[in-house]
Order: C-alpha cells, then sequence, then structure tokens
C-alpha cells in the first residue's frame, strides 16, 4: 500500500497548529519560570551569590520572553539603551559555567575608544552574542579557548566572536546563514539563521569573517546617541511587591496546574482571596454562586468568545474587573479590560489588577 498524500492546506494549518500549541506551553512555562524566580529572589535576602544567580536566570528567561513576544506578534517593550562594553562583559559572564563545565576559557579583549559606547536594542545584542558563544563553547575542543573582542567600526559596534573549532567548510562558507546547518552534533540550524535575520531586522549585520584557526563571527551593531543605564541591580523586596490585593475577591480561570499554583500562591502572599476553575462550565457556575472583584481569564479553557464571557460575567457581578492573561494576539482588545501578555511575571499581573480594582 503505497503512502498517503497529505494535503498541502491540511498540512499548513495543522503546523500552524501545532506551532501555535508549542507557543502556547513556552508562554506557560516561562510565566512560571519567572514566577519561582522572583519567589526565590524574595527568600534569597542577604546571599549575594544566591541573588546574583537568580538575577541571571531571570534576565534570561525575560530574553527569552521577549523573543516570544515577537514571535505572535505582540508588543515587545523598547529596553533603554547599554554600554558595549558591559553587554560583551556580561554575556561572558552569563555563560562561565557553561565554559567551566566545558573546560573552555572565556577570553575578550574590548577597545576603550567604544567599550562605553552605547546600542540600540541591547537585549537583542546580547542574545545573539549569547548564541554565538554557546556555538563556540561547543564546538571547541577541551582546554581550548573563546573570544569576544569589542572594536569600533565606524557608526557602528564590531563585536567579534572566535573559538578553536574546526571552522566552517569553505562550500558551506556562503550559506551558512540561509540553509539551517548546524554547526553542533544534533543542533536544529535555527540559531544562525535566526540570530542573522534579527540583526537585520533591527539594522545590525551578523557575518562570517575570515580566521586562521576555527570560525569567527562578527557582529555589527549601530550606535545610539542616548545615555547608557546604570548596570542590572536587583531591588530589595518591597511592602509595595507583598500588598495592594488585601480583601481581593479574585476568580481564576486557567486550565495550565503550573500557572495555578504560581498564580494562587502569588495572589495570595498579596492579601487576595482567589477561586480558580479550569473549564468554562465551572466558571458560569461560580459567576452564579457568588461576587468577585476581579476574574482573571486565561483564553484557552474558553468555549465561547471573550465577549461573551465578559458580559455573562457582568450581568452577575457588574462592577467586576477583567484582566485577560494569554499569549493570543488574535482577540481585539477591548478598553473596558486589562490585558497582560503571556509569558508575564507577578508582579506585572498584580499591577494590572490593581488597575481593574481602583478604575483606571
Amino acid at each position: 500500500m503505497g503512502r498517503r498524500e497529505r494535503d498541502p492546506a491540511w498540512a499548513d494549518a495543522s503546523a500552524r497548529e501545532d506551532l501555535a500549541a508549542a507557543i502556547h506551553e513556552t508562554t506557560n512555562a516561562l510565566t512560571v519560570i519567572l514566577g519561582w524566580i522572583e519567589r526565590a529572589r524574595e527568600a534569597a535576602g542577604d546571599k549575594p551569590d544566591a541573588v546574583d544567580a537568580l538575577r541571571r536566570a531571570a534576565r534570561y528567561t525575560r530574553a527569552a520572553r521577549q523573543g516570544m513576544r515577537r514571535a505572535i506578534g505582540a508588543e515587545v517593550p523598547e529596553r533603554p539603551p547599554e554600554q558595549a562594553a558591559g553587554l560583551a562583559e556580561r554575556a561572558l559572564e552569563d555563560l562561565a559555567v557553561e565554559a567551566n563545565r566545558a573546560s573552555i576559557e572565556l577570553t575578550s579583549d574590548i577597545d576603550d575608544q567604544v567599550g562605553d559606547q552605547t546600542l540600540v536594542d541591547s537585549d537583542t545584542v546580547w542574545q545573539v552574542l549569547v548564541n554565538l558563544l554557546l556555538n563556540a563553547i561547543a564546538v571547541t575542543p577541551e582546554r581550548g579557548s573563546v573570544g569576544l573582542d569589542v572594536q569600533g567600526d565606524g557608526a557602528r559596534v564590531c563585536f567579534r566572536v572566535s573559538d578553536e573549532g574546526p571552522g566552517i567548510a569553505a562550500e558551506h562558507r556562503d550559506t551558512i546563514f540561509s540553509s539551517g546547518q548546524s554547526r553542533t552534533t544534533g543542533g536544529a540550524g535555527i540559531g544562525l539563521r535566526h540570530a542573522h535575520a534579527l540583526a537585520r531586522e533591527l539594522g545590525g549585520e551578523l557575518v562570517l569573517a575570515d580566521a586562521k584557526q576555527g570560525a569567527c563571527f562578527e557582529l555589527r551593531w549601530p550606535l545610539d546617541g542616548r545615555p547608557s543605564r546604570a548596570p542590572d541591580t536587583v531591588p530589595p523586596p518591597s511592602g509595595s511587591t507583598q500588598a495592594g490585593l488585601e480583601g481581593a475577591n479574585i476568580l481564576l480561570l486557567e486550565d495550565d496546574a503550573a500557572v495555578i499554583e504560581l498564580l494562587e500562591l502569588s495572589l495570595e502572599a498579596r492579601g487576595a482571596q482567589v477561586t480558580t476553575v479550569t473549564t468554562d462550565d465551572d466558571l458560569r457556575s461560580s459567576l452564579d454562586e457568588s461576587r468577585y472583584d476581579v476574574l482573571l481569564v486565561d483564553l484557552s479553557p474558553l468555549e465561547g468568545t471573550l465577549d461573551e464571557t465578559v458580559e455573562r460575567a457582568r450581568r452577575t457581578n457588574p462592577d467586576i474587573g477583567v484582566v485577560v492573561i494569554s499569549g493570543s494576539v488574535t482577540v481585539e482588545p477591548r478598553p473596558d479590560i486589562v490585558w497582560v501578555r503571556k509569558p508575564f511575571e507577578p508582579g506585572e499581573l498584580v499591577t494590572a489588577i490593581v488597575r481593574q480594582r481602583s478604575g483606571d
């Protein structure tokens, strides 16, 4: 019996559905990770090593969150400019554990004249540098070295990432950013292609440079004329992060157990009373039986439309505030609800709930 050919239109629709599901699961996971990082930072207190490790974990997770938001077409907040030297140094520091695990030495040479210059879209620069450095570490033999140099390039800064791996074969040099071929064993070949496209989209350039040994990639990025921002710091837990929801009666519609656990813990720690339902039918029953101040609703468990859900909620709870928590961008926003994009941090959600309770 011959293999059945799949209809191309069906295959495309199926692939889009699979991708949407994967994005949904990933945004949920990032939301949970960021929430638990926040909780751990509050508990770390005056333990500098723990606080620093959590700060780095949070920063990397936020970078992944920005990528997910960009992938689904959601707005990506603009970050303040950052110094080129600081970007390079923290990229190296963030990968120190990985390099040590692989017995690789990380080296750097930063031109003093350009190191304090600031760059646009600094988070993206960091993301591309981390991708290049991880590739370089993966292909460099034990006790080898990986370098990150920063030099001036006219109105741009040039970051050079070099390794001591096998290099790029001559027949692959022209297609290294388009073929989908991975430099690392078991890789999907997506990282370099994505980094190259992202750099071009934001006014930068990623190129494969000549190297005497191994491979060398150059990331050229435009300078920014605004003042640089101060280095990342970890603010101590304050009363404002633990308060603001005293007495709030919140109805949560969410079908992901990990997200439920995180939200119940975070909101109840701030003084709220949370009732959780996982299906549209349970939501209807809860709205009929009790009164709530705020409805938190994830779109995925809804059987009807968001508009129908809001109208149903306000028939029995006329003053209820509605906060939508979802990564979807397919629903038209309404001025009377607040939208919190997944993945989010608990602090973002608390701010949205406070706004709804105050009528802002």
